[in-house]
């Protein structure tokens, strides 16, 4: 037999027990979904969490025994629908897999978990809202570092690991940080044991928003240039840490945690941006509200601005047009080539047409893109990404086509 009696007197003596037990044991605040054949099983108190949360039914190992065990299962290929609803209810879950052939082992199959998924960190289509960014944040305060610093200094990083859109900045004052949070919409916000009693609240104004308490070593200065060289290079990495060394050690706990959810894979080049609050009009958390810009006074999308104006023809165009309304332009010269752009499109009946046309045809490169980064591409995502490799230089051969210096 390839997997130990089931009916063993004592389920935590069963060598396949031990095993589970000492996975969860790596991963104490995940719902550990366990590879059993075609099932993953939860057990202990994840059956019980899991069972309630998705409505399943919950049985016991060893229903004989003085002291059961609960457990309950999901079918592997319908796994899913299951993850995405815990994630929506703000579990985090572990995927552990079979590594072997069952068939081909004598003994234990061996195990291990492939990916975590977390509300902040999702890559699978299925999970996402295409037309809106998933960000992991991370918030680092100032006058934990240095106790003649300002009480009031924030560094924010946001990493959107489906599309990988990599970003920071600088922010004084708590009403400016609850601001910017309340633009990006995070899923997930990351803060260290140590600051976590005073950044406790943020979630109060972002309902879909949790928030995870890290061990302080991941905002460790000596670390972060460590964990950000896969993703930007070993010279990028440090010449954030010169230029910023705060900023960094919040972009160092995003990456840590990224490749801890990701243990088994290679994560995906991409870049670090900076930005500061003045490159923008600032809107705080009120005014957003009020304007209804991307969700109604109720929380709902439909009546919003965003729904009134997005007309986009891609995912992608969707994302960058809730940015833009999010983070408006102040600088005049910006704003006159963006109308010029606009009023090309309007000018123009047929070269709109054939534009659309084409974008209809464009799939969400940049998720797509990232999921084959990630080694978590499916054949559907490499059809995609055929398709519309093939559209793309009639599309830049339309665009050029149309110069504009004005635009430009």
């Amino acid at each position: 037999m390839s997997e130990p009696d089931r009916q063993t007197r004592d389920p935590s003596d069963t060598p396949m027990m031990r095993q589970y037990m000492a996975i969860k044991d790596s991963y104490p605040e995940a719902i550990l979904m366990y590879r059993m054949g075609d099932f993953y099983e939860m057990f202990y108190e994840d059956a019980l969490i899991a069972a309630k949360a998705l409505d399943l039914t919950l049985t016991s190992r060893n229903k004989n025994s003085p002291d059961p065990v609960p457990m309950c299962g999901i079918p592997h290929h319908a796994s899913v629908g299951y993850v995405s609803k815990l994630i929506e209810q703000g579990f985090k879950v572990a995927v552990c897999e079979q590594m072997e052939d069952p068939a081909k082992v004598k003994g234990l199959v061996k195990r291990e978990v492939v990916r975590v998924i977390t509300p902040g960190v999702i890559i699978d289509e299925e999970n996402l809202d295409a037309r809106a960014n998933n960000f992991l944040a991370a918030v680092l305060p100032l006058h934990g570092q240095d106790s003649s610093a300002p009480q009031d200094v924030f560094a924010l990083c946001a990493m959107d690991a489906s599309t990988g859109e990599f970003k920071g900045t600088r922010l004084s004052g708590t009403a400016s940080l609850v601001g910017e949070l309340f633009r990006l919409e995070p899923r997930e916000i990351l803060a260290s044991r140590a600051s976590l009693p005073s950044l406790q609240n943020l979630t109060a104004v972002l309902p879909r928003c949790c928030m995870t308490a890290v061990d302080d070593d991941l905002f460790a200065g000596d670390g972060a240039v460590s964990a950000l060289v896969p993703l930007l290079g070993e010279a990028p990495a440090r010449e954030l840490f010169r230029e910023d060394a705060l900023l960094c050690r919040a972009a160092g706990a995003v990456a840590s945690y990224l490749r801890a959810t990701r243990p088994l894979d290679d994560l995906p080049v991409t870049r670090f941006s900076t930005y500061r609050m003045t490159d923008h009009l600032i809107l705080d958390e009120a005014t957003k509200r009020h304007l209804e810009l991307v969700r109604t006074a109720d929380g709902d999308k439909k009546g919003s601005l965003l729904h009134l104006l997005d007309q986009t023809g891609t995912p992608m165009g969707g994302r960058r047009l809730r940015g833009d309304i999010n983070y408006p332009l102040c600088d005049a010269a910006a704003i006159a080539r963006r109308l010029a752009r606009v009023e090309l499109f309007f000018a123009d009946a047929e070269f709109l047409r054939d534009t659309r046309e084409l974008l209809g045809d464009i799939g969400d490169l940049e998720r797509v893109a990232t999921r084959v980064g990630m080694n978590a591409a499916t054949p559907r995502d490499l059809g995609a990404l055929r398709a519309t490799l093939a559209r793309i230089p009639r599309l830049d051969d339309l665009l050029t086509s149309c110069r504009n210096s004005a635009a430009e």
